[in-house]
């Protein structure tokens, strides 16, 4: 394989290869890779053991407290000192009330121990009565995002991966170009 524009080595053991323009490489700052076709190298990795213990965690939480459209979500984090914590979302007439299950579990961890950052988080969804699969990874939605960059901007998320085993990527693959207050 060659160099990233001299600098990095795209490996196809460690790396994604996604079919992209110059302007988006630049765009979320990843090297572009010297390839027949132009790509973004992108480090992932495969859930680990701790990591398949957060979806297991997740998964047992929304099995627990499923309820046909109001929890379908369960979330599990772990935190930076070790702790998994869980929760499931609430949801509401009004959509705008509700909350999704990572937001719960990030308030849930705050509010028993103290903010101590999150190390990884995962969210998994419950399909409806008569809908077709089981308790999966789902990404978490935009404004989760932005909240979990904001209480740990090196926190990793385990995602769906089109069908493959879920991956481990950083919130700040998940969200380039975070808005921040102030001066950047």
């Amino acid at each position: 394989m060659g160099k990233a524009n001299g600098s990095r080595e795209c490996a196809p053991d460690d790396r994604l290869r996604v079919p992209t323009f110059d302007i988006l490489a630049e765009m979320v700052g990843t090297a572009r890779c010297a390839f027949a076709h132009p790509t973004i190298c992108v480090k992932e990795s495969m859930p680990s053991k701790k990591d398949q213990e957060l979806i297991d965690a997740a998964t047992k939480a929304i099995s627990r407290r499923y309820r046909n459209d109001w929890q379908e979500v369960g979330a599990a984090m772990r935190t930076r000192d070790g702790r998994i914590v869980t929760g499931v979302n609430i949801d509401a007439y009004i959509g705008r009330i509700a909350v999704c299950a990572e937001a719960i579990a990030i308030g849930r961890a705050i509010t028993e121990k103290g903010d101590h950052g999150i190390e990884t988080i995962v969210a998994v969804r419950h399909p409806k009565p008569g809908e077709h699969g089981k308790i999966a990874v789902v990404s978490p939605c935009g404004i989760c995002r932005e909240l979990i960059y904001d209480y740990d901007a090196k926190a990793k998320v385990i995602v769906p991966d089109s069908g493959r085993a879920p991956k481990v990527v950083s919130i700040g693959e998940l969200l380039p170009n975070k808005y921040k207050r102030g001066i950047e």
